[in-house]
């Protein structure tokens, strides 16, 4: 019985675990100093904890005090003059102030908690029945800077109070959690409270882009880093996606999608991806990654932003995003490293730290190396926080309440939740913050101002100086074999080399898996013109002319060069526009050459011979180049005498 009474739950503030805490919160007292009425509210109590803590239910948990008491009396363990004794004392005049009780006694207490549900998972035991010694993989002096954090003491301010927030850190290599805030609602102590780090699950939003787009692309369609991609709205049946800002970039590389965060970008990658590989490469992909919410049925390509159905906390975006820096190895995340039971009865649990490989080591290299440039580079993102004179690695993500805060009197598309991970070689750091819920009038959302506090940045910075203080500075991400330097024509893909004819604008150079580092050359995407049909060519005597005619070219489009909107690189820049040609030849030798742009065409040619048989092939041909042509059409006609 005693056992029971030091393990059931009290309610109150920080859902009190044992009667000796609940005595001292509720009363200001020992348990051993307690009246009959202040033992029978805490008899009480134990049915529903929420509902019977007179804090919050006064009514309630006083009604229930004295169906107690009534039944103490039924069972004969006191009198009715007792009873009524105790009945007679109110229960708010034995209260007192339940925050006055709170001390240091919760430190780590997320993480002791996040331990314990992790001991019964991996053991199918509970420890609190169960005699166990937990090793845990927790550092004090990151537990202790994550919890100055969330209870405000940490140099960090807050929006408002409502604002909640939740963090983990996680060793890249082993998998183990060295860190945990569970959020601003465990800065007043307690045990057993929603813990924001591992038990809240919300959208991504783009945080989830380079370990699920960019990557896949990597690994599936062989993209490089340089890359190239169109950034404008893309629609799916009565839906278009647009940007945050609704802002369009035209033609932009991967490194800059990235940077800037681009929607339409991600979709468009990841549309690619399912294009080639089919909607379950991309859904057995995301099951790899430790997603717990997520089931195949539920993806839709709303998941290249993280939104729709993707549900995630922040323990697993970090775990999932520690593949990019892991060689494409995921290990599930783990507070507890080895388990001795007391009695000697059971061999000890040893927490696995090896991996499962879920993506190459290429690819999640080039990953990785897209979130370094979006914070190394001055792309105006929120990543310049977390800025260090050694590599970080990180993106951030947002995701909105869209209308549905509309009653509330939040504006449409305004933000509720917002991410940032942050990594470097030997940890990744993931922050999520935001509101649990809309409250009208309450400004439960990210206004221009709050996003600007920029406090995932903030925290994130904050972590990595007290980690490099803990395991010294880290270093800069090993490029595995297999990966090329690849210098290539932009926005054609299979890739091209270029010659010295084509322009420096027109180029780029990237990083690539070295099996897909192959180059075509770019004068086979030269198309020969259609077959001429007719071609005339004759002297005017009375004007000294040659008149040409030449039958249309039968798509016309192909008489003018491919405009420049929405494109990095077309064939007919270099080529120019298809174009009418001819070879004018005397003796066997060539006098002129005609390059026009319309179908007839009268001449003066010079250095024609008079009298003389003269020969003249017409053709198709580019404006530009002389390499590919169509058929020719030959006339011949003889010049007049002198």
């Amino acid at each position: 019985f005693t056992m029971y009474l030091n393990k059931m739950t009290f309610g109150g503030v920080g859902n009190i675990r044992g009667v000796q805490k609940a005595s001292l919160q509720y009363f200001g007292k020992n348990v051993w100093e307690l009246n009959l009425a202040e033992c029978a509210m805490l008899a009480g109590v134990i049915n529903s904890p929420y509902t019977f803590d007179p804090h919050n239910y006064l009514d309630k948990a006083t009604a229930r005090r004295n169906t107690v008491l009534d039944m103490m009396v039924y069972h004969g363990y006191i009198t009715q003059e007792e009873c009524d004794l105790a009945k007679s004392i109110k229960v708010e005049d034995l209260l007192i102030d339940a925050k006055s009780t709170i001390n240091t006694d919760y430190t780590y207490q997320a993480y002791i908690d996040a331990a314990l549900k992790e001991a019964r998972e991996v053991t199918g035991l509970d420890p609190m029945n169960v005699s166990m010694e937990i090793h845990t993989n927790m550092n004090p002096t990151v537990q202790a800077q994550l919890e100055s954090i969330q209870a405000g003491t940490g140099g960090i301010d807050f929006p408002d109070d409502l604002y909640e927030l939740g963090s983990i850190v996680i060793n890249n290599q082993t998998g183990e959690v060295v860190g945990i805030m569970g959020g601003r609602n465990w800065a007043s102590g307690g045990s057993m409270l929603l813990d924001h780090a591992t038990e809240q699950f919300n959208q991504p939003g783009s945080a989830i882009k380079p370990v699920l787009d960019y990557a896949l692309a990597f690994e599936d369609l062989g993209w490089a880093t340089s890359h190239t991609i169109v950034d404008k709205p893309v629609t799916y049946g009565n839906w278009t996606f647009n940007n945050f800002d609704n802002t369009k970039w035209g033609i932009v590389d991967l490194s800059k999608a990235v940077g800037l965060s681009l929607n339409t970008v991600a979709i468009n990658t990841l549309q690619a991806v399912i294009d080639k590989s089919g909607v379950q490469r991309v859904t057995n992909y995301l099951t790899s990654l430790g997603f717990s919410q997520f089931k195949p049925e539920l993806f839709d390509i709303s998941f290249a932003i993280g939104g729709g159905n993707m549900r995630v906390s922040a323990q697993e975006l970090a775990a999932a995003t520690g593949v990019l820096i892991n060689g494409g190895n995921y290990i599930k995340p783990h507070t507890i490293n080895t388990i001795f039971y007391r009695n000697g009865q059971k061999e000890p649990y040893v927490a696995p730290t090896t991996g499962t490989s879920v993506l190459s080591p290429q690819a999640a290299y080039l990953a990785s190396y897209l979130m370094r440039n979006a914070v190394d580079q001055d792309w105006g993102n929120y990543m310049y926080a977390i800025r260090k004179g050694y590599p970080v690695y990180g993106k951030t993500g947002t995701s909105d309440w869209g209308d549905a805060g509309l009653e509330y009197g939040i504006p449409v598309g305004a933000a509720k939740d917002e991410w940032m991970v942050g990594q470097t070689t030997k940890f990744t750091i993931a922050v999520w913050s935001g509101y649990e819920k809309a409250i009208a009038g309450a400004d439960t959302y990210f206004s221009r101002w709050k996003l600007n506090m920029n406090i995932p940045g903030a925290i994130i910075s904050t972590v990595l100086d007290t980690l490099e203080s803990a395991y010294g500075t880290p270093g800069e991400l090993a490029m595995p074999e297999g990966i090329s330097k690849i210098t290539h024509i932009k926005g054609l893909y299979p890739y091209v080399a270029p010659d010295d004819t084509i322009p420096s604008d027109y180029v780029a150079t990237g990083l690539v898996k070295t099996e897909y580092a192959k180059l075509g050359t770019y004068t086979n995407l030269i198309t020969t013109p259609q077959n001429l049909s007719s071609f005339t060519a004759a002297y005017d005597e009375n004007n000294d002319t040659v008149n040409f005619a030449w039958a249309p070219y039968p798509d016309a489009a192909k008489l003018v060069e491919e405009s420049h909107d929405d494109k990095t690189f077309d064939i007919s820049w270099i080529t120019g526009p298809i174009t009418y040609k001819a070879r004018i030849v005397q003796n066997s030798a060539v006098v002129a050459t005609i390059n026009y742009t319309a179908d007839q065409l009268s001449k003066v040619i010079d250095g024609l011979q008079p009298d003389t048989d003269t020969q003249v092939c017409g053709y198709y041909g580019y404006e530009k180049n002389d390499t590919v042509a169509s058929n020719e059409v030959c006339v011949t006609f003889r010049t007049p005498v002198a």
